[in-house]
């Protein structure tokens, strides 16, 4: 799939997009999500910020992964190198290339915070009684 728009020089490879994927294409097979994105902001101005995203599922190993990312940027360069934005997809990986932010970076999550313990309050016993029922007939009590 690739945007109906071309590039400003549609003669020209895309160094822009080829500049983003290969160096994710050969980091992201060997990194334990098999997913990553780069992005690069406007080189002068009028041109473009640009966005890049690989993927692989994780069902496969690195060395597949990495191939099928290779075969997918082969078939970018064939249809899709004159072109703003492109995606290219296969059942195991994926790419993707455009001028706008089309991903949104997973936040890291912060632990929260673990509730304080209760004090022990002077002169109450701190012990705990449990009783549980098994059935109807059976329970047992615990001190």
């Amino acid at each position: 799939m690739s945007n109906t728009q071309n590039t400003t020089s549609p003669d020209e490879k895309n160094i822009d997009a080829l500049a983003l994927i290969y160096p994710l294409i050969v980091k992201i097979p060997y990194t334990k999500m098999m997913y990553g994105t780069d992005n690069k902001s406007a080189s002068h101005e009028g041109s473009p910020n640009t966005y890049a995203l690989v993927q692989c599922s994780r069902d496969i190993n690195s060395s597949n992964c990495r191939s099928c990312l290779e075969d997918l940027s082969e078939a970018a360069n064939r249809c899709c190198n004159s072109k703003i934005g492109w995606r290219i997809l296969a059942p195991s990986c994926s790419l993707r290339y455009e001028e706008y932010e089309f991903y949104q970076e997973p936040s890291t999550p912060v632990p929260a915070p673990s509730a304080p313990r209760p004090e022990p309050v002077p002169g109450e016993s701190n012990t705990k009684t449990w009783f549980i029922k098994i059935s109807e007939r059976w329970s047992i009590h615990l001190p």
